[in-house]
């Protein structure tokens, strides 16, 4: 019969006192990970939900613009803006609400009447401002930021 070894004899005592002693380092990573984890996927959602808003505003800024500019051709149909608008972004039109503003401008920055206003030996410039607004949920909340927010896009164009 052959004698068991010495160091696989001494390892396995080391095992059995470390055990006893409460320092058994085996399943360390797996509690290590139950405190990660979470923070980790709040981290990813947040990152995702900061990702969507940003690219609602840019399509609700991108939405306005093209409103200005079928504005700028057309400046007293506003349904026809209205649905340019709305045929423009990349989000769920029926949330988007679209404001239309055209007015007048002296060059000093006066607002004045479009009919009736003057600026002096100037003339003055119409602007058209369409503002679209869209109302925004955030998937997960998150302590210290509001649940919801109303997301805007505004584009101003000057007619000469």
């Amino acid at each position: 019969m052959a004698k068991p070894r010495l160091d696989v004899l001494a390892e396995a005592l080391r095992r059995r006192l470390a055990r006893a002693a409460g320092t058994d380092e085996r399943g360390n990573v797996t509690v290590e990970l139950a405190f990660v984890l979470p923070v980790a996927l709040l981290i990813l959602v947040g990152i995702f939900d900061f990702g969507f808003a940003t690219f609602e505003t840019m399509s609700l800024r991108s939405a306005a613009r093209a409103g200005g500019q079928y504005a700028l051709i057309n400046p007293s149909d506003a349904a026809g803006l209205e649905q340019v608008v709305r045929n423009s972004t990349f989000v769920d039109g029926a949330d988007v609400e679209v404001t239309y503003n055209p007015y007048c401008q002296c060059p000093s920055g006066t607002t004045v009447s479009c009919s009736t206003g003057t600026c002096g030996s100037q003339s003055f410039y119409r602007l058209y401002e369409v503002t679209v607004t869209k109302p925004y949920s955030a998937i997960f909340p998150y302590p210290g930021i509001p649940d919801s927010m109303t997301l805007t896009g505004t584009a101003v164009f000057r007619r000469q």
